[in-house]
């Protein structure tokens, strides 16, 4: 794994992709953006945020409005890749100026095999909220996605 936050040209291809990834968020650069992905790449936030997309189009559209508006810019902190399992996993820093605060998460990438972007899941460092039932990224399909899928409804002891 690569943990370098602004790859060296030896790093992973992967690593070396979400770098351009946070790049192209930063620069608007339209070319840039479409380039890394998959054509119907899967983009998803936490259920209750705007989302998920599944085109590159209207995630585009939706970045570079939310940047315009807050002045919004976005620092891969650290990034970690596994290009044989073509999965890498960004540590990032979200400065919103215009807005007067700065937050923190995670975006896993998960690549084809042409190292094209094909689901992006955003995580935020920030407390769990009991108000939405289950805390889970809104329209990822979580069994499809080979994940446990808890019983509803769950015991509060675990068992």
């Amino acid at each position: 794994m690569s943990t370098s936050a602004v790859p060296s040209p030896s790093a992973s291809p992967l690593a070396s992709a979400v770098a351009r990834y946070f790049e192209a968020c930063n620069s608007g650069d339209r070319d840039l953006f479409f380039g890394l992905f998959a054509p119907d790449a899967g983009h998803y936030l936490p259920k209750g945020m705007f989302g998920p997309f599944h085109d590159v189009e209207s995630l585009f559209a939706r970045w570079r409005e939310d940047a315009a508006r807050t002045g919004a810019y976005w620092i891969a902190d650290r990034v970690y890749a596994d290009d044989a399992a073509r999965t890498a996993i960004a540590e990032w820093t979200a400065v919103k100026p215009k807005d007067g605060v700065y937050f923190r998460g995670v975006d896993v990438f998960a690549f084809d095999e042409q190292g094209r972007i094909v689901e992006v899941r955003v995580y935020y460092a920030s407390p769990r909220d009991p108000s939405i039932g289950d805390n889970e990224l809104g329209g990822y399909d979580y069994h499809d996605g080979g994940w446990h899928v808890p019983a509803a409804p769950v015991s509060a002891h675990g068992t």
